[in-house]
């Protein structure tokens, strides 16, 4: 028998639950606010959680939020995503806000997550999810910065950035994954314009 998948309050419960148990009553009364915040109209609610992943010090909050982002079908959560991303305060904890990145189509902001891929100095999850961000990516794409984007990855210099000889490979072939992903859909853009009526 399959388990039933928690509704976003049911998970903030459990989070609050757990946090009583643990006598962390900062993170248990953040979650007070967050149930109460979940409450409100969808459009609000968002919003409340957008400045609460934004101030929040607790990464149980933030990966509770950036759950609910990858859900809510709403674009707004893009940029709270993507600073979350680039706030240093978040390294290790990057790969949550990418993931919920890629439930969206962030052809605009191509160029962000190919210097996330350029900086990256450890092949692990937040490159896999970035690749699944540039896989969701719709189009149409801007063919001066697309072309930018895969000529700046085939340059990578890998070796240099990542400090595991042993994890070179692996670097290697999720960079050329990243390009050639961006080299399909490319493709897939120029020959539609081919076949298209004039």
């Amino acid at each position: 028998m399959t388990k039933k998948r928690l509704t976003h309050r049911q998970r903030a419960q459990q989070y609050l639950r757990e946090a009583q148990a643990a006598g962390n009553t900062a993170l248990a009364g953040e979650f007070v606010q967050v149930l109460h915040e979940l409450e409100q109209p969808r459009k609000q609610a968002v919003g409340l959680l957008m400045k609460r992943l934004a101030a929040t010090p607790h990464f149980e909050t933030k990966y509770f939020i950036s759950r609910v982002f990858e859900t809510v079908k709403d674009e707004r959560v893009l940029r709270p995503l993507m600073r979350a991303i680039a706030d240093p305060a978040n390294v290790g904890y990057t790969a949550n806000f990418i993931w919920a990145c890629s439930a969206y189509d962030c052809t605009r902001h191509l160029q962000f997550f190919v210097r996330l891929l350029l900086r990256s100095t450890d092949p692990g999850e937040p490159v896999v999810a970035c690749l699944d961000v540039l896989d969701n990516m719709q189009g149409p794409f801007e063919p001066a910065v697309l072309k930018r984007g895969v000529a700046q990855l085939l340059r990578r210099n890998g070796p240099q950035l990542v400090p595991d000889a042993t994890l070179h490979p692996l670097d290697e072939l999720f960079t050329t994954q990243a390009a050639y992903i961006l080299l399909d859909k490319y493709f897939t853009q120029v020959d539609q314009t081919y076949k298209s009526p004039l």
